[in-house]
């Protein structure tokens, strides 16, 4: 038994100190203080002058708040109460939850006019019934702040309101459910956290509507509409700015999972999946959105808006197939990219209309052996060059968007290799190494040598030549021109190909076409880069 329901009648008095909602339940940090505390039994149907103690409460919620002085406490005994409430500063409303039912059918169940503070709301289940566009909760408080946990707000007509706040300040709702629409409208500082909104009965309205506000905080919550009407969007976003809708999700059945109009202004979308039966995004031009790059497999978007990306705090991220050429979206984040029957592009947007955009692209395995083409948009270009190609499944290339142009951060070609070696002094000759066998096709990269002792005198010149099987005719695959150790040196490399790609069965064979004039060099190795088509 808590300290609540001790004592010997009369109205109960508590030190200033007394952390009241510690006293009312387990499941609730310590919250604020109070002085008295006064008793609610709606079933009491005996005469008596109701005082609020416990052996002779009020038998209405608003007896108990029109004779109370803040800061007191008002705690409700199961039941159902038809009522409308208006609330009152510094005075709270607590029951055990899922115990008290508060209905009214001809107006707003429960206001907070203007002017009142300091208070808390728990466990109460309010249902708004008369279908007259009026709300469960309505909040009209501009200054100071109310606290609501662990309660239920309903509305039953299509055209009430589970919760409407108009120029309400510091509305902060926790663990709170609503069933039926919520409107913030004018409204500032208002945050809903570890909260769910689901809307069935009011069609052509958003399920959460927030309307010219100003830093509505969003996180940790579901919001779902399941209405067909046009306009039963699951989050409308219409003006205002500083909002962060965060770690939660947005799915409407039939319409959009969220839409962003009005010249809203700096608006944070992160960490929240966006599930829409007609689209999952709808970014007006006008808008400003910071956007954290961890949706869930976003497909059907309208972006219009000008996006700014952030670094999420979590590791999810927006992650699409492509099969065959594919414009990328730009809310996607990684893109597994599976040629079908030939070539496939990736169409970047313009790097300029989505400044620090980071792209993962990837060719992915299933396809047939093709190339992905990463393409820029327009004469923009990736590293300077006009594209840039994945040719072989799990290559990956990892991009971001600078001014008007986009850089390669990593990249990562599966890549073989095949290796040389000339124990010894070396000496002028062709056929320095036993044949080799190209076992696949293959695009060829580089080629690189090493020796234990430098030349001197001149450089060492290398030639690297390929056939086909039959070893009738020789094609330089790397001209001595190219591929050199310089005197003195023990390392030189080449990326200058005279053949660019190597066929299943051709032969490679491995010639030095000069050595060093005083010292001749010894003991190379020698290597040519491959990246293996079809791998």
């Amino acid at each position: 038994m808590s300290e609540l329901d001790e004592g010997i009648g009369g109205i109960g008095t508590l030190d200033e100190s007394y952390k009241v909602f510690k006293a009312m339940s387990d499941e609730v940090d310590a919250i604020d203080t109070v002085t008295t505390i006064l008793h609610v039994d709606g079933n009491r149907i005996d005469l008596y002058t109701e005082e609020g103690s416990r052996g002779y409460p009020f038998k209405t919620i608003q007896a108990a708040i029109d004779a109370a002085s803040s800061p007191a406490l008002i705690k409700i005994a199961p039941g159902s109460y038809n009522e409308q409430l208006t609330l009152k500063s510094g005075v709270s409303l607590w029951a055990k939850r899922n115990t008290v039912n508060i209905t009214y059918d001809s107006g707003d169940v429960i206001t907070r006019p203007d002017g009142v503070s300091s208070l808390w709301i728990y466990g109460l289940q309010v249902t708004v019934t008369g279908n007259a566009g009026k709300a469960a909760y309505k909040d009209l408080g501009t200054s100071g702040y109310i606290q609501i946990h662990h309660c239920y707000f309903g509305a039953q007509g299509a055209t009430d309101f589970a919760i409407h706040a108009i120029a309400a300040n510091n509305l902060w709702m926790w663990r709170t459910d609503c069933d039926g629409a919520v409107k913030l409208d004018t409204v500032v500082g208002n945050t809903l956290d570890k909260c769910q909104i689901v809307a069935v009965n009011q069609a052509g309205v958003p399920a959460l509507h927030i309307l010219n506000s100003t830093s509505v905080i969003y996180m940790h919550s579901t919001i779902s509409h399941a209405h067909a009407d046009a306009g039963s969007d699951a989050l409308k976003i219409d003006g205002g700015s500083g909002h962060q809708i965060a770690l939660g999700n947005c799915i409407s059945t039939n319409q959009k999972a969220c839409y962003v109009t009005g010249a809203a202004s700096n608006i944070t979308l992160a960490m929240t999946g966006f599930v829409g039966g007609a689209k999952d995004l709808d970014l007006d031009a006008g808008c400003s959105i910071l956007f954290g790059s961890n949706m869930y497999n976003l497909a059907n978007c309208d972006i219009d808006a000008t996006i700014t990306y952030i670094q999420p705090l979590d590791l999810r991220h927006n992650i699409t197939q492509a099969a065959g050429t594919t414009t990328a979206n730009p809310l996607d984040d990684i893109i597994l990219a599976i040629p079908a029957g030939a070539n496939m592009d990736i169409d970047l947007p313009a790097a300029a209309s989505v400044p620090g955009k980071e792209y993962t692209i990837t060719h992915y395995p299933g396809g047939t052996a093709h190339s992905v083409i990463v393409d820029p948009s327009g004469a923009e270009t990736i590293n300077g060059k006009a594209d840039f190609e994945l040719p072989n499944p799990y290559d990956m290339v990892k991009i971001k968007s600078v001014s008007a142009q986009w850089i390669v951060i990593s990249s990562e070609p599966v890549r073989g290799q095949y290796t040389f070696i000339v124990d010894g002094v070396l000496a002028v000759a062709d056929d320095q190494c036993p044949y080799l066998v190209v076992l696949q096709d293959c695009y060829l990269e580089e080629a690189y040598a090493r020796v234990k002792t430098a030349p001197t005198g001149q450089a060492l010149t290398i030639q690297i030549e390929r056939s086909d099987d039959n070893e009738a005719t020789w094609d330089e695959v790397v001209a001595p021109a190219d591929f050199q150790i310089a005197a003195a040196a023990k390392f030189g490399s080449t990326t200058t190909m005279q053949l660019t790609k190597l066929n299943k069965n051709d032969i490679l064979r491995f010639n030095i076409d000069q050595i060093g004039s005083v010292i001749a060099g010894a003991d190379l190795s020698a290597f040519l880069r491959m990246i293996p088509m079809g791998a």
